[in-house]
């Protein structure tokens, strides 16, 4: 199985929305300096946008993660084939979901009802610039 290098990860993305280099931009929110980098090959695409360009182009987040570090990190590029391989369908990861919803182990709808501090409203939120702790009640005032 050959991986994808995050070019071609990125042309796909461009031919299924019929986009220019500068098309994906707005599409995965990043500098245009960022794809102007990619474009020329400069660098490869960083981590953080794998969730999105795997739901972009309706692959596994883990198919997409795997391409880009066996890109980054070629001596252990027959280990990312192996991952690949076994996430390059959506099935491994329905099962997964499906395993975990069913097993779960969570409490139950009733038994979070019993609980007063589970129907708690308010919401840790964290904003500025400052990581200071902040709460936002997300009930009606």
């Amino acid at each position: 199985m050959k991986l994808e290098t995050s070019q071609e990860l990125l042309e796909r993305i461009r031919a299924k929305y019929d986009l220019s280099w500068y098309g994906l931009i707005d599409l995965l929110q990043v500098h245009k300096n960022t794809v102007y980098s990619w474009k020329a090959n400069h660098t490869t695409v960083d981590k953080r946008y794998v969730v999105r360009i795997a739901e972009l182009l309706d692959e596994s987040p883990h198919y997409v993660l795997a391409c880009l570090e066996a890109e980054r990190d070629p001596d252990h590029e027959n280990l990312w084939k192996e991952i690949a391989a076994k996430f390059r369908s959506h099935a491994a990861s329905i099962l997964l979901v499906a395993i975990g919803l069913l097993g779960g182990g969570n409490a139950t709808r009733s038994e979070a009802s019993e609980n007063p501090a589970a129907n708690d409203v308010r919401a840790n939120v964290y904003y500025g610039k400052r990581r200071t702790r902040r709460f936002l009640s997300l009930s009606p005032a």
